[in-house]
């Protein structure tokens, strides 16, 4: 445990069209997040097709003192084999390396994962075999220890912002680091398509709660 007041934001499915926005409010409070991109959001996927706005924001991403992590490549929550996830895993990691290199950045010996829906109970309360892979391919997974469903369209940012500020006291109080799951993008489009602003507003007004808390943010 730590006596420290951490909070490690994490943002997962973008880039989309809503991350500028949210680097921007990061930037605003002195905070940094680990953003989970996946491949099909690298080339555009939430962004009409455009690769080169998304492989942008992630590079200005890194440019602002955040990190970024590997959410896989379709975001695919089907089963899959132990070859075919890795596969995911490997091209996600060489789009990480080549990000890091436009941004100018060295290369990180570890890119954390997080599997696109986080661990999930199969049929007959199997374990989710993605675990499986992961430790054949010797990564673990990163889950989160608070979840806020803001990918629906009619999420608030008031409220929004409240339920992260008291998870992140209710971490606080126990000595641990608080790791919030948020969203930048989506991986399918939904009633708002893939705008995430009241996230954005959300943690603005979260980071200017927290902050005047004594909370410091780290990366991943």
């Amino acid at each position: 445990m730590t006596q420290e007041r951490v909070i490690a934001l994490t943002f997962d499915d973008g880039p989309g069209p809503s991350t500028g926005a949210l680097l921007d409010a990061l930037a605003g409070h002195g905070a940094r997040a680990t953003f989970f991109v996946t491949g099909q959001s690298l080339r555009g996927h939430c962004l009409d097709g455009d690769r080169a706005l998304a492989r942008s924001l992630a590079v200005r991403a890194l440019r602002g003192g955040n990190a970024l992590g590997n959410h896989l490549d379709t975001h695919a929550r089907d089963p899959m084999s132990t070859a075919a996830l890795v596969g995911e895993l490997r091209r996600v990691d060489d789009e990480l390396r080549a990000l890091h290199g436009l941004a100018g950045m060295d290369v990180p010996e570890y890119f954390p994962v997080r599997l696109p829906y986080g661990p999930l109970v199969r049929e007959g309360a199997a374990m989710d075999e993605r675990l499986v892979a992961l430790a054949a391919a010797g990564r673990t997974h990163q889950h989160w220890t608070g979840i806020f469903e803001d990918w629906e369209p009619d999420t608030d940012a008031g409220a929004l912002a409240e339920a992260v500020v008291a998870h992140v006291r209710s971490m606080w109080a126990g000595g641990l680091t608080a790791v919030p799951v948020l969203h930048d993008a989506g991986s399918r489009r939904r009633a708002n398509g893939f705008d995430r602003s009241a996230t954005v507003a959300a943690v603005d007004r979260a980071c200017a709660a927290l902050g005047a808390e004594g909370g410091r943010y780290v990366t991943l």
